[in-house]
């Protein structure tokens, strides 16, 4: 049966164009695509924030965060409430534009327990990264009617949160 759905799925035009990375390094070019364009654009994620820290070398993370700032990328984030991701923007984006400075709102750590980053942006791709040190993988999904879908779940989330 599968060699009839992939034949299926292939006939089938405009289809999602999905790509998968693993490992520091293709993670790492997963957040270098966030930021290679020259449109500034509002990125939304869910993430937990901490790790971003523990994952990512501080130089990257860095640079990552000053072309975000020079190119204009605004930042809304749902993250896990943690003493850690509470005072993420305090600690990562001291000396920014209060422009670039990311909007969070929190979830509880208990009830929704994740580790991962779901991040929507440029017009039309969702990155889904898992940011478990034994198991950095990640996937790129472009496609709008995904990323339209993405974004509506992220603005009913956001919707529903009080504000930080």
């Amino acid at each position: 049966i599968i060699p009839d759905i992939e034949g299926i799925f292939s006939l089938l035009q405009n289809k999602p164009k999905i790509t998968y990375f693993e490992g520091l390094d293709d993670i790492l070019s997963i957040y270098d695509d966030h930021v290679n364009t020259k449109e500034p654009y509002e990125m939304a994620a869910l993430a937990n924030a901490n790790q971003l820290e523990e994952v990512f070398p501080k130089k990257w993370f860095e640079n990552y965060r000053r072309t975000k700032e020079k190119i204009g990328i605004t930042t809304r984030g749902i993250v896990n409430k943690t003493e850690l991701n509470q005072t993420f923007t305090d600690r990562m984006y001291k000396g920014y534009k209060k422009e670039i400075i990311p909007k969070m709102r929190f979830i509880s750590d208990l009830q929704f327990p994740f580790k991962g980053e779901i991040t929507i942006y440029k017009g039309n791709k969702v990155s889904i990264v898992n940011l478990t040190k034994e198991q950095l993988t990640g996937v790129v999904i472009e496609d709008q009617t995904i990323h339209n879908m993405m974004r509506t779940m992220f603005e009913l989330s956001w919707v529903g949160l009080e504000k930080k």
